[in-house]
């Protein structure tokens, strides 16, 4: 006869002997391991698997996996997830917002010592510079317009609007002392 012995809800031995002592638990074909808890097992004495302890928090998943959503096995984690789960670095530049890895602007950048305040005013300089830009080709077909005495309120408008916008830009590059 096969039988374990239990002690504090963990399996402290697996025997054959013809009598059962008194106490021990009569089984059939134990396959478990001495030393392992009791709640890793079935009623009838058949180990749990795996991925149902990990389900149930009494084995750790190891590290970069994830059980997966038939909850039937291990899958690797993206590495995404590993980033999220800390299991590998953040990427420079990034940041985790809402479970998702986002770049971050430039002044979590500059607040974060990933820029010095000299590129972070480079950059936004050149943002400036750019818009600037932006706004005499968005412009060049009203004042075509204007030219060609075909001027609409919407072209007035348009012209208006870009030229507030160029005495907001003008006054934030006065801020810049780069050149």
């Amino acid at each position: 006869m096969e039988y374990i012995t239990v002690e504090n809800q963990v399996i402290t031995g697996h025997y054959a002997s013809d009598s059962i002592p008194e106490g021990a638990i009569p089984v059939t074909d134990f396959n478990g391991i001495v030393g392992e808890q009791v709640s890793y097992y079935n009623p009838d004495w058949t180990r749990k698997s795996d991925i149902e302890l990990m389900l149930t928090g009494l084995m750790a998943i190891p590290d970069g996996y994830k059980i997966n959503e038939e909850k039937t096995a291990l899958q690797e984690m993206t590495e995404d997830e590993k980033i999220i789960a800390g299991i590998k670095d953040l990427p420079q530049g990034q940041k985790i917002e809402d479970g998702k890895i986002l770049p971050m602007t430039d002044e979590e950048k500059l607040s974060a010592g990933q820029l010095t305040q000299e590129e972070y005013d480079t950059i936004q300089y050149g943002k400036l510079i750019a818009r600037l830009k932006k706004i005499d080709e968005e412009s060049i077909r009203s004042i075509r317009a204007l030219l060609a005495n075909n001027y609409t309120a919407d072209d007035q408008k348009t012209l208006e609007n870009h030229e507030k916008e160029i005495v907001q830009i003008r006054g934030e590059l006065k801020k810049f002392k780069l050149f």
